[in-house]
């Protein structure tokens, strides 16, 4: 069915349709409360995920450096120079001395047998050493070798041969001891060339006493004035320690085994302090944080967004309150009549 357009229609078709106001509410699907709550969501996720990069934005801009300074390296070599060359000993207990290259801070001269560490001593100030070292029975291949404080290795001195002749045994029945052989002998292996020591660190001597007849009893002098005896040890790896004072930069541990025949075995260690240390220099360096927003700042934001979400909520609630409150007569509108004239 057609209807035809004429003026009158085409106005009732185009005219505007007023709805009276009621002064209700729309219901609340007509709203954008579910709208809003999509954004407050999504807006908290992002300030979380800001504040994460700028967390680690604040550590990645803010950090240290620690540098070690090395203490210089000697160009010469400390030299072995008591006893001389192929000489031959009785005694295994031997005092070995020399020169040595005299620097700040001082240098540790140590003594090896091959790869063996015998015993260590501090270069004194005159540019001297004593160390005290057991040697083998046979030929003894002595190599002087200076360390720093920072624990780098100087030059290798020259090689001196000492001979050690046991006496031979007068007896049958003689402690084999006291009378060793290349593998019986008693001897200390120390662990270390330098030991360090400090206001919360305490020297720690470590090493094997091996050979002999056990068990031990072991005496050491840690160079301070006090010294302590241990009975009853049993031969491997040991291990000794002492709070040394800052009194001196360094000591030298002189430690002495004794096995069950009254055979002995010596050895000398240097002791180096960390109370104050010369040539260790630790240096730590920052960078201020110029990008990463202050807590204050952060803080302002987060204060926000919490007013926005208590605001959402309290007009969310009272809109729910008011749609589903009972109608009251009172709050009905008034119906208005025109008198009829």
């Amino acid at each position: 069915m057609l209807v035809k357009l004429t003026k009158t229609n085409m106005r009732r078709l185009l005219q505007l349709q007023h709805h009276k106001h009621t002064g209700k509410l729309l219901h609340h699907r007509h709203t954008s409360y579910r709208a809003l709550l999509v954004i407050l969501v999504v807006l908290g996720a992002v300030l979380v995920r800001v504040e994460m990069s700028l967390r680690q934005i604040a550590h990645a801009d803010s950090f240290s450096v620690s540098a070690v300074v090395p203490a210089p390296i000697p160009t010469e070599p400390a030299v072995i120079t008591q006893p001389n060359d192929s000489t031959t000993v009785t005694d295994p207990n031997l005092i070995i001395g020399g020169t040595c290259p005299d620097t700040t801070p001082p240098l540790t001269v140590a003594i090896y047998r091959g790869t063996e560490l015998l015993g260590s001593a501090p270069c004194d100030t005159d540019g001297t050493f004593v160390v005290h070292v057991t040697l083998a029975p046979g030929n003894n291949a002595l190599l002087p070798r200076t360390w720093t404080a920072t624990d780098d290795s100087g030059p290798d001195g020259s090689i001196v041969h000492i001979t050690y002749a046991p006496p031979a045994a007068a007896t049958a029945g003689t402690p084999a001891s006291l009378h060793p052989t290349a593998t019986t002998f008693l001897t200390i292996v120390p662990d270390k060339p330098y030991l360090l020591f400090g206001p919360t660190m305490r020297t720690n001597w470590t090493g094997s006493i091996i050979g002999g007849k056990e068990p031990y009893t072991v005496f050491i002098d840690w160079g301070d004035g006090k010294s302590n005896t241990f009975k009853h040890i049993q031969s491997g790896q040991q291990s000794f320690t002492h709070q040394h004072n800052a009194h001196l930069a360094f000591y030298t541990i002189y430690i002495r085994a004794t096995d069950e025949t009254g055979a002995q075995a010596s050895a000398s260690i240097s002791t180096i302090t960390t109370y104050v240390a010369p040539a260790t220099i630790g240096s730590i360096f920052s960078r201020p944080n110029t990008t990463a927003m202050s807590a204050y700042t952060l803080g302002a934001i987060y204060s926000a967004y919490i007013v926005m979400i208590s605001t959402f909520g309290a007009f969310w609630i009272h809109a729910h309150k008011l749609e589903y409150a009972p109608a009251s007569s009172k709050h009905r509108p008034v119906q208005r009549h025109r008198s009829l004239r």
